[in-house]
């Protein structure tokens, strides 16, 4: 599987495990949403910051869908801001107070890190994302790459 296959395929799961988070969200058991109504909003705990926190949230998903969609098509900005929303996420949950979720929330958002993880490896540790904003063909396997070199000199 060429490189860039696995590099859409892993932003099409991302946004899937998303989406399903956020389903999963509405479907919460009394016993789980009961307990949550009663944790802290952490940093955002009072009546104006509360607003803020949940414009702030709405935003930030925004960007990141925003992100994988020019990620998908290979857009350079997308890096950038996908690599925004991550690092702004994180810090975000740092500030946002104690959650809990269900165990099929657990494992989405698990899954979903990973995946995301992933996507942040291929960007910035393989070829994938450079090729495509440079718009050359890249080699297929390590074969075409070997026979694309000079052969060396005997000294």
């Amino acid at each position: 599987m060429e490189l860039k296959t696995v590099f859409k395929t892993l932003v099409i799961v991302d946004l899937l495990l998303f989406v399903f988070l956020i389903i999963e969200m509405f479907f919460q058991s009394e016993e789980v949403a009961t307990i949550s109504d009663q944790l802290s909003f952490g940093i955002f705990n009072t009546a104006e910051s509360e607003m803020i926190g949940v414009v702030l949230a709405f935003i930030l998903i925004f960007i990141y869908v925003i992100s994988l969609i020019l990620l998908y098509l290979f857009i350079n900005i997308g890096k950038y801001l996908f690599t925004f929303s991550f690092v702004a996420t994180l810090l975000y949950a740092l500030v946002s107070g104690p959650m809990i979720s269900t165990s099929l929330g657990y494992t989405l958002d698990w899954l979903e890190g990973a995946t995301e993880g992933a996507i942040l490896i291929l960007l910035y540790c393989s070829p994938v994302f450079g090729d495509a904003q440079n718009k050359q063909e890249s080699p297929s396997n390590d074969f075409e790459i070997i026979a694309k070199q000079k052969p060396m000199k005997d000294k």
